[in-house]
């Protein structure tokens, strides 16, 4: 029998977010503790019914709360309302950011572009 002395005793890890915690806690309770994403960071999720298997707290994973739309500045992020906030993983956090820079960048780059099409007539 082991002395409990020596016994390695950690408490349960569980990490709160440093912004308003009631709504942090909401998206939490809404994703069941699980990332939402569904495949916008590029991966199919198909091993896991369709949607990131990652749950917070398990694993070293810690998930985040952040607006669907990854492109807001801050200042608009701050006032997402609960309905388009997801629940992140870093991962796919950071998959589906990257994703959705790039698709913006693309539609900027498109836009400019047929501003300045060459027409037939220059007035």
């Amino acid at each position: 029998m082991r002395n409990p002395i020596f016994a390695v005793v950690q408490p349960p890890v569980h990490s709160a977010p440093i912004g308003h915690p009631p709504t942090w806690d909401a998206a939490m309770n809404r994703s069941g503790g699980r990332c939402e994403c569904t495949g916008a960071c590029g991966r199919t999720h198909s091993r896991t019914e369709f949607r990131c298997d990652r749950h917070h707290d398990r694993g070293g994973v810690r998930l985040l709360v952040a607006p669907a739309d990854l492109t807001l500045s801050p200042e608009r992020a701050t006032h997402t309302p609960l309905a388009d906030l997801r629940v992140w993983c870093p991962d796919c956090h950071r998959l589906t950011r990257r994703r959705q820079t790039e698709a913006a960048r693309e539609r900027a780059r498109q836009e400019s572009a047929a501003d300045e099409a060459p027409t037939l007539f220059e007035l």
